[in-house]
């Protein structure tokens, strides 16, 4: 109802149609002047009432300077305009409306003939060209650039999401396994470069318990899993033991005494400074050795049970970690998929958008899309009011209103507003089909106005222009088709609205497309030279 309102408030001008009264004259102080002149227009209206003048505000390539106070003379009203002009050639003052006693008249139309000035070129030397001024730098001007950049962003984001797919599921790095002595052949190998050392023989015997001590307890703390070298002997026995327990490894008490029995000797050469005998210091010797093969061979079957207990659970394990490493596989392929597919189809529309931006000229809407009617299949012949105007047309235009308002029943009978709106293609249709009262018909030329008017009051309309020709049917019925064009919130768009006429009958027929849309001006042109008037 909201689009259909406008088409209804501009009817209730026609109450005070009428032809135009002579009354109301209006005069130029010249007909011919010269580009950049003035030129004075009067509007005079007899008798003093209540008068609207207008405000000039559409002449075409006419311009208005300035408008003087309406002047009251005993019999008149006077309204003067200051016009000028800067493009030569023949231009009609427009016939303007002045409302009288609250009803609306037209004035008649003037011809102006504004010439070219003169230029006496052996007088008057030429000027110089001037330099071709620069424009700035708009967004748009970066668009083509700012293509090639995102495609090769996404070309390098494409790369870098297949590198760490490759290098995190396919590329497997295997690093060098780092070469170990097992614990035992190590304590032997030490025991060994010992006893060559001979430092007890040189009167190092503090020397050699340190270093006979630290083998077996480097050797229990590699095999037993305790902190053994920080430990004193008071602290080294009961790790071992709560070890022993918790682990259930099965060292015997007895090589556990033999430990502390070798370590209280090792203490007291260390901190007490004893000086043992060769025997004592050769069986401290062979009780580390033979300490070491009984925690051996207890440690080894600890292992064997450990690895056989352990065997099915790693192998559940491994068989758990591979399945989760192939889900994590399918969800970062999918993923990967993903983005894939989100930065071509980013890089798709707008490539395509800048290819549209760079070839605005070619611009047409998708029949699959905006304008899926446009199938040969759907085009029907269309009839609107009594007596119908028929109209081929591929969709259907509906009613949107059929009541005369109730300011205008005095002057109109019937009224019939069909509209058909495509906001996706931006595409319009109106018809409009009016019976008036016989006795206050307007001419069709008013009619033809007001709907023109209607249309440039609406906001952010600018650059409003359009040119007229006449316009017959097959059954001789002569009209008029008015085409132009206009810019409205930076779109510039067409229209084309031509009409009829025959007694109390006016038939009306409005269309507005975007003007860079050739397949929808096509469409509608199509439907114009399609209308016929069914009259008897």
């Amino acid at each position: 109802m909201k689009r259909t309102l406008p088409y209804i408030l501009f009817l209730l001008s026609f109450a005070g149609f009428s032809q135009e009264d002579s009354s109301i004259s209006v005069s130029l102080d010249t007909a011919r002047i010269r580009l950049g002149e003035t030129l004075e227009y009067t509007i005079s209206v007899k008798g003093i009432g209540n008068v609207g003048f207008p405000k000039l505000e559409r002449l075409g390539a006419l311009e208005l300077l300035s408008s003087k106070k309406a002047d009251t003379f005993s019999d008149r009203l006077e309204k003067k305009y200051l016009l000028t002009g800067f493009d030569s050639g023949s231009f009609y003052v427009p016939k303007q409306q002045v409302f009288l006693q609250d009803k609306a008249y037209f004035t008649d139309s003037l011809l102006v003939q504004v010439a070219t000035v003169a230029v006496d070129t052996l007088k008057q030397k030429p000027f110089a060209n001037k330099p071709i001024v620069e424009e700035p730098w708009v967004f748009d001007d970066f668009i083509p650039y700012l293509s090639n950049v995102f495609l090769l962003l996404g070309i390098l984001l494409l790369l870098a999401a297949g590198y760490f797919v490759y290098k995190k599921y396919y590329k497997k790095e295997t690093a060098p396994p780092k070469e170990s002595i097992p614990a035992y052949r190590e304590a032997l190998q030490k025991l060994a470069q010992l006893d060559k050392k001979q430092l007890w023989q040189n009167n190092q015997t503090k020397a050699y318990y340190v270093e006979l001590t630290e083998i077996v307890r480097v050797y229990i703390g590699r095999e037993v899993g305790i902190h053994t070298l920080e430990a004193t002997t008071a602290e080294l026995i009961p790790l071992l033991q709560q070890a022993n327990r918790s682990k259930e490894i099965g060292i015997a008490p007895k090589s556990v005494e033999s430990l502390a029995g070798l370590l209280k000797n090792a203490d007291f050469v260390k901190f007490a400074k004893l000086r043992p005998l060769s025997h004592a210091i050769q069986n401290d010797r062979r009780v580390a050795e033979k300490l070491l093969q009984d925690l051996e061979a207890v440690l080894q079957k600890h292992k064997q049970a450990s690895v056989l207990a352990t065997e099915v659970e790693a192998s559940d394990f491994e068989k758990k970690s591979v399945l989760l490493q192939k889900g994590k596989k399918k969800k970062t392929i999918l993923y990967f998929a993903i983005v894939l597919a989100a930065i071509s189809t980013i890089l798709w529309l707008f490539t395509n958008n800048s290819s549209d931006q760079n070839n605005s000229s070619k611009k047409s809407y998708n029949s699959s899309g905006n304008l899926q009617e446009l199938a040969p299949d759907k085009w029907q012949v269309y009839s609107f009011g009594d007596p119908p105007l028929t109209m081929r047309a591929p969709m259907n235009i509906p009613l949107q209103s059929d009541t005369v308002p109730l300011q205008a029943q005095s002057v109109l009978e019937t009224v019939g507003i069909y509209r058909y709106d495509n906001a996706a293609a931006q595409m319009e249709v109106t018809v409009t089909v009016l019976s008036y009262v016989p006795e206050i018909a307007p001419q069709l030329e008013q009619v033809l106005q007001t709907t023109l008017q209607s249309m440039q009051d609406q906001k952010e309309i600018e650059n409003f222009e359009y040119e007229r020709q006449p316009a017959v049917l097959k059954n001789k019925l002569s009209g008029a088709f008015l085409s132009g064009k206009f810019s409205q919130k930076g779109t510039e768009k067409t229209f084309r609205l031509i009409g009829f006429s025959k007694e109390n009958k006016r038939w009306q027929v409005l269309t507005i497309c975007k003007a860079a849309s050739e397949e929808t001006q096509t469409l509608l042109n199509t439907m114009l030279n399609s209308i016929g008037i069914e009259i008897e």
